[in-house]
């Protein structure tokens, strides 16, 4: 019996920081890259319907979709299957849909990450396991650089 393919990853963690100076940091290409394991974009387009583009030195070039941006408090794009080709752009099959939601707490903020759809991807399931692992690892690591990034901005502010 194959093994079910699990559909959403979620990831929080409690920032130090108000949910400005956190959404900053995930949406400033200055700091983009910093956090995601990339260097800066290659181009930005912050709006609904908009590109941002990451030239990925394994995985070639990787363009996102933004999907909602409420600023300071949601952020979502849609990226392809790594699988799928180096700069494929994602469509229906090909994609999962990412949500950060920033949330105050007390004097810090509330950070989730949400990566969906891992099941509406049209692949075999071990490679949607394979993505749910790797992703799954790696939002575990992408979240805490993302409040060391928030931390190292607030100690350079200081």
């Amino acid at each position: 019996m194959a093994a079910q393919v699990v559909d959403t990853i979620e990831r929080d963690v409690l920032i130090a920081a108000r949910p400005q100076r956190v959404w900053d940091v995930i949406t400033e290409t200055r700091h983009m890259g910093t956090w995601f394991g990339m260097p800066e974009p290659t181009s930005a387009d912050f709006r609904p319907g908009g590109w941002v583009v990451f030239d990925h030195e394994e995985f070639g070039e990787i363009p996102v979709l933004i999907e909602e941006i409420e600023a300071p408090r949601r952020f979502s794009y849609w990226w392809a299957l790594v699988s799928a080709g180096k700069g494929t752009r994602p469509e229906e099959g090909n994609r999962t849909l990412v949500t950060f939601t920033l949330t105050e707490e007390g004097d810090g903020t509330r950070l989730r990450v949400v990566e969906s759809g891992i099941t509406a991807v049209r692949a075999e399931d071990a490679e949607l396991e394979a993505r749910f692992k790797d992703n799954s690892e790696g939002w575990t690591i992408v979240t805490e650089d993302l409040r060391k990034r928030v931390e190292e901005v607030l100690s350079d502010a200081g």
